[in-house]
C-alpha cells in the first residue's frame, strides 16, 4: 500500500475498490472475505486492516466490514489509524508512514526484512535517495545512520499522533456518513427488486 512518493494514482487504487464492489458484492461477499481469511492467515491481518481503512474512504457499506474482519492485533489497528487518505504531512513524513505500515503489518519473524526494506538501507539504494557515490564505507556508513536516525525519528513522531485512538488524517462527517448511505442505497436496491405480490 509502499514507498514511493504521493500522487494522484494512489487515488486511482480507492475507486477501483469501490467500483469493484459496485458491480461485483452481493450479500454474499463479507462471507466470502471471512472464509478468505481463514484460508489465508498469514495474510489475513494485513487483509483485514486494509478492508478497515478503505472502507469509509470509498463508501462501502457497513456490512462489508463484518467483526470477523476487523484487526485483530494492536499493530494492526496501529496501522488502520495511519490511514492518511488526504496525503496531510511533508512528503517524508508520508513516505515513512507507508514504511512504518508495512512494519506494522510484518509478522515478528519479519521485522529484520521490514528494517532492512526501510531503515538500514544497501549502499546502492542510499546513494540513489541521497545522490552521493559510494565510494567508500565511511562515507556509506555516515548517510546510513543519518537515515536510520531520520526513519526512526519519523516513525516515533507517526505513532505519537495515532496514540489515544487518534488518526493521522481524520475524515471528515461527509465522509464518515458515506457508509450509512450506502447501507440505505443497498436496502432501496433490494427493495426495488423484489418480487412484488399483486394484491386482489
Amino acid at each position: 500500500m509502499i514507498s514511493a512518493a504521493p500522487h494522484p494514482g494512489h487515488l486511482r487504487l480507492a475507486a477501483d475498490i469501490g467500483a469493484w464492489w459496485d458491480r461485483y458484492a452481493d450479500a454474499d461477499t463479507p462471507r466470502r472475505l471471512e472464509r478468505l481469511v481463514v484460508e489465508h492467515p498469514e495474510l489475513a491481518e494485513t487483509w483485514r486492516a486494509a478492508l478497515t481503512t478503505v472502507s469509509p474512504v470509498v463508501g462501502l457499506p457497513t456490512s462489508a466490514v463484518s467483526a470477523a474482519l476487523h484487526p485483530r492485533t494492536r499493530r494492526g489497528a496501529l496501522a488502520c489509524r495511519m490511514r492518511n487518505w488526504d496525503l496531510r504531512g511533508d512528503v517524508d513524513q508520508i513516505n515513512a508512514n507507508v514504511t512504518l505500515v508495512d512494519g506494522l503489518l510484518s509478522p515478528r519473524q519479519q521485522l529484520a526484512a521490514f528494517l532492512r526494506r526501510g531503515v538500514i538501507l544497501p549502499p546502492l539504494e542510499l546513494s540513489k535517495t541521497y545522490g552521493f557515490v559510494p565510494d567508500s564505507r565511511l562515507r556509506v556508513g555516515r548517510w546510513r545512520a543519518w537515515h536510520a536516525v531520520k526513519m526512526i525519528a519519523r516513525y516515533v513522531l507517526g505513532l505519537a499522533r495515532v496514540t489515544g485512538g487518534r488518526s493521522w488524517s481524520p475524515l471528515p462527517a461527509s465522509v464518515r456518513q458515506a457508509p450509512k448511505a450506502a447501507d440505505a442505497a443497498t436496502a432501496r436496491g433490494r427493495a426495488a427488486s423484489a418480487p412484488r405480490t399483486r394484491s386482489s
